[in-house]
């Protein structure tokens, strides 16, 4: 379960922001047919990116081992397109399309659930 506790319009807004300039909403191919979708965001210093996973209540904040160079991940289906979802309206075009592309793959995987916020 998520954790939805700080999903305030104000944080919601500061992290669309973020997340617009620097994270990305991908869609990668695999070779069976349900692709993986996620959103990553990369940051030479982590106290940014823990904040939005306080904001989101999920993601998981990794370092790198090569570098310092720190990234928050999310890539439970569920997760992202839950998120995607909240920051639509204050997203960029180019972002915009990219929530778009993850959530028709979404909506079309077969082993789609339901889950309960």
């Amino acid at each position: 379960m998520i954790d939805t506790s700080q999903w305030t319009r104000e944080n919601l807004a500061w992290a669309a922001g973020f997340l617009d300039g620097e994270g990305s909403f991908t869609v990668e191919a695999s070779k069976n047919p349900i692709k993986s979708i996620r959103i990553t965001c990369g940051q030479n210093h982590p106290e940014l990116l823990y904040r939005l996973q306080r904001v989101f209540g999920c993601g998981t904040v990794r370092k790198q081992t090569t570098r310092d160079f720190y990234i928050w991940r999310i890539s439970q289906r569920h997760l992202v397109f839950f998120i995607g979802q909240s920051v639509y309206e204050w997203m960029s075009i180019k972002r915009k399309a990219e929530i778009d592309k993850q959530h028709m793959v979404y909506v079309s995987a077969p082993e789609r659930r339901n889950y309960k916020w």
